[in-house]
């Protein structure tokens, strides 16, 4: 069978250590067996004050009316014995510091509760450290005395520190109201801004919106002016062909003029002698023209073209007899009546002479001639009565005139 061990102790350790060990009590104390200043110090640093009346009135099944000093009084009195509020005290601090209970009930000696408790206020444990070592079966006197002294410091420094607190929370209120008005000012200056730029944007969008619709009507312009250029470079090919016949018009009316002036030429050889024109004489012209008289005064138009426009149908080829007397070629148009309008204006270039028969000729025929002589400097005569006579007259009156025009 094996042997048991015995354990024995040193035997440097001294005398008074095994009388310390050996004085120790078993079990932990209650709080009614602490002294008076225990119980101060425990109901005035391990229990909030709030959370003591509310375990007082519940101890007791009502409200209690004492002030907070009376209370605390109170309770510290009725923690010198056991009573209903003294073990609901016990019950509160040992259920609210069990762990530091636990850690402290590994401790043996004051010296070692003391280390604890310095190593408890540099963890902010005060409340569970007090309760934790007056409690424990090591704490003799003077380790209790020393937590009252050290309590009482810290209690000292807690009132500084509240001191400075409050200082500090004044001067934090009075910065946070300028703070508060500054970011008044400051909310107030961004409104400002925020609406100036809101406002700004509004324009900005304003000013688009005109911008896209001046770019529509551009566009729309731009497209209606490329399909005009489309219709003018489609057009540009018939007036092509239409200048080609121009052109071969013209080179009959030149064979005509040239016939023309021919045939001027031989009637002028004649003026010498000139023989009345009747109705008799002249079986080629219809009953009812007027007869033709020779001019007094006519003056020499050779190779001349002279542009009659307006006049009666009937009196054209009385007209031509006149005109050609003076040895001028001879070419009418009606004045806008039947023919085109466009074909005036190509007669009106192609006269050095123009006769304007007013009485018988549209409006717009009218200003064209007249503005057409304005333009190029050529002579005009204005004639009211589409006869032939009122032709002859107006030709001999203005003989000197059209003779400076020659």
């Amino acid at each position: 069978m094996k042997q048991a061990t015995v354990i024995e102790l040193p035997r440097r350790q001294s005398a008074a250590i095994r009388y310390q060990l050996a004085a120790i009590p078993a079990h932990r104390k209650k709080i009614w067996d602490l002294n008076t200043e225990s119980h101060a110090n425990i109901i005035g640093n391990c229990i909030p004050l709030a959370q003591l009346r509310k375990l007082v009135n519940k101890t007791l099944g009502g409200t209690s009316l004492a002030d907070d000093y009376e209370l605390l009084v109170g309770t510290t009195s009725a923690c010198r014995s056991r009573n209903r509020i003294s073990e609901s005290l016990q019950q509160y601090f040992e259920r609210q510091h069990k762990e530091l209970v636990k850690r402290y009930k590994t401790l043996q000696t004051p010296t070692q509760l003391l280390a604890g408790w310095a190593e408890s206020i540099q963890k902010n444990e005060v409340m569970g450290a007090i309760w934790a070592i007056l409690t424990h079966p090591s704490a003799d006197t003077p380790t209790q005395e020393k937590i009252t002294r050290d309590m009482l410091v810290l209690q000292h420094r807690a009132a500084e520190e509240h001191r400075m607190n409050t200082q500090l929370s004044q001067s934090l209120q009075v910065e946070n109201l300028m703070l508060v008005k500054q970011l008044a000012e400051i909310q107030q200056r961004v409104s400002h801004d925020m609406q100036a730029l809101h406002q700004k944007l509004e324009q900005v969008r304003a000013d688009c919106m005109k911008l896209r619709a001046e770019n529509l009507g551009k566009a729309t312009m731009i497209a209606s002016l490329q399909q005009e250029i489309q219709t003018w470079k489609s057009s540009a090919i018939s007036r092509s062909s239409w200048l080609s016949q121009q052109e071969q018009y013209q080179i009959k009316i030149r064979a005509l003029e040239q016939r023309l002036h021919e045939r001027a030429a031989i009637k002028n050889s004649q003026r010498k002698a000139p023989i009345p024109v009747t109705l008799d004489a002249a079986p080629e012209q219809p009953t009812t023209s007027t007869v033709v008289k020779p001019l007094r005064h006519s003056p020499n138009l050779e190779h001349k073209h002279i542009l009659c426009v307006g006049g009666r149908n009937g009196n054209i080829t009385n007209y031509r007899q006149v005109i050609e007397k003076t040895g001028a070629s001879f070419s009418h148009h009606d004045g806008g009546q039947e023919q085109a309008l466009s074909a005036l204006d190509h007669s009106l270039q192609a006269a050095d002479l123009i006769i304007c028969q007013t009485g018988c000729i549209s409006h717009n025929a009218y200003w064209r001639v007249k503005e057409h002589c304005k333009r190029t400097g050529k002579q005009c005569v204005f004639i009211e009565s589409p006869s032939p006579s009122s032709l002859e007259k107006k030709l001999e009156s203005l003989t000197h005139s059209i003779k400076e025009i020659v």
